[in-house]
This record gives C-alpha cells, structure tokens and sequence, in this order.
C-alpha cells in the first residue's frame, strides 16, 4: 500500500509540473481584442470621416509582425482592410509598437493623413481587455 501512495504522489508531482504553458499574451485573439478597443475609441471616430471622405471605408490597417492576415477586425460595419508597405498611401491606420504582457498592453498608433498620433493603455480583465485611457497628438 505504501509503494502504492509513493506512486501516486509521484505521478500526481509529475503532473502538475508538466501543467499546460500560460496562454501567450500575443495570441491572435489578445491582439484582434485589443486593436479592435482601439479602433472602437469614440475619440478616433471623428478623425476618420467615414461618411465624409471617399476612401476611409473601409477603415486600412497597415500589417506588421504583429497585425498579420490572420487578424480580423470590424469598423464602419466593414471587414478592416489589412495593407502592406507597399500598398501603404492615402488614408491608413498604423500601430508602430504594441506591448502585450499578460495583464497590460500599450499601443502607439498613427493616422498620418490626420497628422495623429496616440497611445492607448488596456487592462485584462478576466478574459476581455479594456481601454482603459487613449492620449491623442495631432500634428
């Protein structure tokens, strides 16, 4: 009976040791929440004139190593077009650096054609980020 609870404990030790890895704080879901508070801001609404200029719907994003295919994001009631470098004029959304840990995130973001530039603070809360402040520069 004792080899048998030496066994076990051992097992059960084994176990919990090999547990499951902590979710990565960059996962494609965390980032398409988090861009997509961004985009959501009603402090960004009035810089994209998406009823008043042809061409900002729908709403571009330029792709990064972080913004890849594989993100999808919604604004104006439209699918977010994601551009490349090359196809990078005329109205575009930029996120030039984007922090995730597993609680916080920061993100810088720019839409030139507006002369933008900001940066949003988002807290985890259970398993949905939140904006918690946006701070806007225009240039």
């Amino acid at each position: 009976m004792r080899s048998l609870s030496i066994l076990a404990f051992i097992l059960l030790s084994f176990a919990s040791s090999c547990g499951a890895a902590p979710p990565d704080p960059r996962s494609r879901s965390a980032v398409e929440q988090i861009l997509q508070q961004v985009i959501d801001s009603e402090r960004l609404d009035k810089y994209f004139h998406a009823d008043e200029l042809p061409g900002r719907k729908p709403l571009r994003v330029l792709k990064s190593e972080i913004v890849t295919d594989e993100i999808h994001l919604m604004k104006f009631g439209q699918k977010v077009e994601l551009i490349s470098a090359k196809d990078a004029s005329g109205a575009y959304l930029e996120f030039p650096k984007i922090d995730i840990s597993s609680e916080r995130a920061t993100v810088e973001f720019r839409y030139r054609v507006e002369g933008l530039r900001g940066e949003a603070e988002l807290a985890k809360q259970g398993e949905s980020w939140l904006l918690k402040s946006i701070a806007l520069r225009e240039s």
